[in-house]
């Protein structure tokens, strides 16, 4: 059985770098579980001291609950904001925006995905690259056939050049050129 980590090496994904043990890998879920016991511990102590001045059962209630409400939009907001700036990323690299990398703030799996998403940008922009480069050579090499062939056409067309048995042979010879680089072509 092959470990999580040496998985992801082989296929290019290196595991996060941590320098202290308090910044290891926590996930999202352990945080939500961290969230949710320090809300209910702070709930409790706002009933808890709400009690002691005797606000009556009603008035804790919409304390514990105003409470919990704006502690629910910081850490909600501390959620999304990362996962939107992710979003955002992975947008653009699907429009061909292929930026610098995305430094990963995060040691969780949003850090992971950024630095999923920084391989995938880079390999996109490789394949982008080299089909550029391809285009560029295959059409540069069906230039210079229809180049030649347009030449001698039109040197025999303009009585330059007769139309003999040679010359037309050098116009199917760089048909065939160009039949066979088409053929290349479509193999790949």
């Amino acid at each position: 059985m092959v470990s999580k980590s040496s998985e992801n090496t082989e296929i290019g994904v290196e595991p996060l770098e941590t320098d202290t043990p308090t910044q290891q890998t926590r996930s999202l879920k352990g945080r939500l579980i961290v969230f949710i016991l320090l809300l209910a511990v702070v709930i409790a102590c706002i009933v808890w001291i709400l009690s002691i001045f005797e606000v009556g059962l009603l008035g804790d209630i919409i304390a514990a609950v105003i409470i919990a409400i704006i502690a629910c939009f910081f850490f909600i907001h501390s959620f999304l904001s990362p996962l939107q700036h992710v979003c955002h990323v992975a947008n653009d690299i699907t429009l061909g925006k292929y930026a610098t990398p995305e430094v990963p703030t995060h040691n969780d799996e949003i850090g992971q995905l950024t630095h999923s998403l920084n391989i995938i940008s880079d390999e996109l922009k490789n394949a982008d690259q080299t089909r550029k480069a391809l285009i560029a050579n295959v059409s540069h090499e069906l230039r210079t056939p229809v180049a030649a062939m347009q030449a001698l056409a039109e040197n025999m067309a303009d009585g330059i050049v007769e139309p003999t048995s040679a010359n037309l042979e050098m116009i199917v010879k760089e048909m065939h050129r160009l039949t066979d680089l088409i053929a290349y072509l479509l193999d790949l």
